[in-house]
Protein backbone atom coordinates (compact mmCIF):
# COMPACT_ATOMS: atom_id res chain seq x y z
CA UNK A 1 0.00 0.00 0.00
CA UNK A 2 2.86 2.18 0.89
CA UNK A 3 3.98 1.66 -2.46
CA UNK A 4 0.98 2.77 -4.56
CA UNK A 5 0.97 6.08 -2.40
CA UNK A 6 4.25 6.69 -2.66
CA UNK A 7 3.95 6.65 -6.71
CA UNK A 8 1.11 8.05 -6.90
CA UNK A 9 2.55 11.10 -4.70
CA UNK A 10 5.57 10.76 -7.26
CA UNK A 11 3.45 11.21 -10.52
CA UNK A 12 1.30 14.43 -9.02
CA UNK A 13 4.45 16.18 -8.65
CA UNK A 14 6.33 15.95 -11.75
CA UNK A 15 2.53 16.75 -13.55
CA UNK A 16 1.97 19.86 -11.48
CA UNK A 17 5.84 20.56 -11.81
CA UNK A 18 5.38 20.32 -15.55
CA UNK A 19 2.10 22.45 -15.38
CA UNK A 20 4.09 25.06 -13.73
CA UNK A 21 7.07 24.91 -16.39
CA UNK A 22 4.47 25.09 -19.13
CA UNK A 23 2.89 28.29 -17.60
CA UNK A 24 6.42 29.77 -17.02
CA UNK A 25 7.21 29.70 -21.39
CA UNK A 26 3.63 30.93 -21.85
CA UNK A 27 1.08 33.66 -21.65
CA UNK A 28 -2.73 33.67 -21.82
CA UNK A 29 -4.26 37.03 -22.52
CA UNK A 30 -7.70 37.24 -23.12
CA UNK A 31 -8.83 40.88 -23.55
CA UNK A 32 -12.33 40.34 -24.86
CA UNK A 33 -11.75 39.40 -28.50
CA UNK A 34 -10.71 35.50 -27.74
CA UNK A 35 -7.86 34.06 -26.15
CA UNK A 36 -4.18 33.87 -26.63
CA UNK A 37 -1.88 30.97 -25.46
CA UNK A 38 1.54 31.62 -26.99
CA UNK A 39 4.61 31.82 -25.81
CA UNK A 40 5.85 34.22 -22.98
CA UNK A 41 8.15 37.24 -24.84
CA UNK A 42 8.53 40.72 -24.86
CA UNK A 43 7.59 40.45 -28.99
CA UNK A 44 4.55 38.53 -28.62
CA UNK A 45 1.06 39.21 -30.64
CA UNK A 46 -1.31 41.23 -29.49
CA UNK A 47 -4.77 40.72 -29.98
CA UNK A 48 -6.67 43.91 -31.76
CA UNK A 49 -8.84 45.71 -29.43
CA UNK A 50 -12.62 45.65 -30.56
CA UNK A 51 -14.18 49.38 -31.26
CA UNK A 52 -16.47 50.31 -28.50
CA UNK A 53 -18.88 52.82 -30.15
CA UNK A 54 -20.10 53.06 -32.97
CA UNK A 55 -18.74 54.00 -36.32
CA UNK A 56 -19.06 57.27 -38.08
CA UNK A 57 -21.74 58.19 -40.69
CA UNK A 58 -18.64 58.27 -43.15
CA UNK A 59 -17.34 54.79 -41.97
CA UNK A 60 -20.26 53.04 -42.31
CA UNK A 61 -21.64 54.55 -45.89
CA UNK A 62 -18.30 52.99 -47.09
CA UNK A 63 -19.55 50.31 -45.60
CA UNK A 64 -23.39 50.23 -46.50
CA UNK A 65 -22.17 50.77 -50.35
CA UNK A 66 -19.92 47.61 -50.25
CA UNK A 67 -22.87 46.19 -49.20
CA UNK A 68 -24.97 47.19 -51.70
CA UNK A 69 -22.59 46.20 -54.05
CA UNK A 70 -22.32 42.85 -53.24
CA UNK A 71 -24.36 40.71 -56.03
CA UNK A 72 -25.64 37.66 -53.69
CA UNK A 73 -26.69 37.20 -50.34
CA UNK A 74 -24.58 34.68 -49.69
CA UNK A 75 -21.67 37.32 -50.12
CA UNK A 76 -23.52 40.24 -48.04
CA UNK A 77 -23.52 37.21 -45.54
CA UNK A 78 -19.62 36.74 -45.18
CA UNK A 79 -19.01 40.54 -44.95
CA UNK A 80 -21.98 40.84 -42.66
CA UNK A 81 -20.49 38.38 -40.39
CA UNK A 82 -16.98 39.73 -40.72
CA UNK A 83 -18.25 43.28 -39.52
CA UNK A 84 -20.13 42.72 -36.89
CA UNK A 85 -17.07 40.78 -35.84
CA UNK A 86 -14.91 43.99 -36.36
CA UNK A 87 -16.71 46.66 -35.34
CA UNK A 88 -20.03 48.01 -33.74
CA UNK A 89 -23.09 49.11 -34.48
CA UNK A 90 -26.09 51.18 -33.84
CA UNK A 91 -29.95 49.66 -34.06
CA UNK A 92 -30.48 51.98 -37.11
CA UNK A 93 -26.96 51.49 -38.73
CA UNK A 94 -27.81 47.25 -38.40
CA UNK A 95 -31.43 47.99 -40.28
CA UNK A 96 -29.84 50.15 -42.94
CA UNK A 97 -26.91 47.10 -43.20
CA UNK A 98 -30.23 44.17 -42.82
CA UNK A 99 -32.51 46.43 -44.64
CA UNK A 100 -30.04 45.52 -48.13
CA UNK A 101 -30.43 41.79 -47.89
CA UNK A 102 -32.64 39.68 -50.36
CA UNK A 103 -34.11 37.55 -48.46
CA UNK A 104 -35.52 37.29 -44.93
CA UNK A 105 -33.46 34.43 -43.22
CA UNK A 106 -30.18 36.60 -44.06
CA UNK A 107 -31.49 39.38 -42.90
CA UNK A 108 -32.99 37.24 -39.60
CA UNK A 109 -29.34 35.77 -39.59
CA UNK A 110 -27.47 39.35 -39.79
CA UNK A 111 -29.60 40.31 -36.99
CA UNK A 112 -28.33 37.16 -35.31
CA UNK A 113 -24.67 37.68 -36.07
CA UNK A 114 -24.58 41.52 -35.04
CA UNK A 115 -26.24 41.21 -31.76
CA UNK A 116 -22.88 41.11 -29.89
CA UNK A 117 -21.50 44.18 -31.86
CA UNK A 118 -24.68 46.39 -31.08
CA UNK A 119 -24.15 49.35 -29.06
CA UNK A 120 -27.83 49.90 -28.02
CA UNK A 121 -29.11 46.59 -27.16
CA UNK A 122 -32.34 48.19 -25.49
CA UNK A 123 -33.79 49.24 -28.82
CA UNK A 124 -32.89 46.21 -30.53
CA UNK A 125 -36.44 44.94 -30.77
CA UNK A 126 -36.67 47.85 -32.79
CA UNK A 127 -35.17 45.96 -36.00
CA UNK A 128 -38.07 43.94 -36.20
CA UNK A 129 -39.55 46.73 -38.74
CA UNK A 130 -36.60 44.61 -41.38
CA UNK A 131 -39.16 42.00 -41.75
CA UNK A 132 -41.97 41.15 -44.23
CA UNK A 133 -43.32 38.38 -42.57
CA UNK A 134 -44.40 37.78 -39.01
CA UNK A 135 -42.84 34.32 -38.57
CA UNK A 136 -39.29 36.38 -39.37
CA UNK A 137 -40.11 38.48 -36.62
CA UNK A 138 -41.20 36.23 -34.12
CA UNK A 139 -37.91 34.56 -35.00
CA UNK A 140 -36.47 37.55 -34.03
CA UNK A 141 -38.19 37.90 -30.71
CA UNK A 142 -37.44 33.87 -29.77
CA UNK A 143 -34.03 35.20 -30.02
CA UNK A 144 -33.94 37.87 -28.03
CA UNK A 145 -35.98 36.30 -25.37
CA UNK A 146 -33.19 33.85 -25.44
CA UNK A 147 -30.35 36.31 -24.83
CA UNK A 148 -32.33 37.51 -21.50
Amino acid sequence: MNKFWFSLAFAMTFAFAGQAQYQARTTTKNNGTGTYYGPRDDNRYELPQRRTASMTDRQFNQILQQMQHSRFDSDREHLGRYLASQFHFSTTQISSLAATYSFESGRLNFLKDAYASCVDKQNYYRLSKVFRFSSSKDALYAFLNGKR
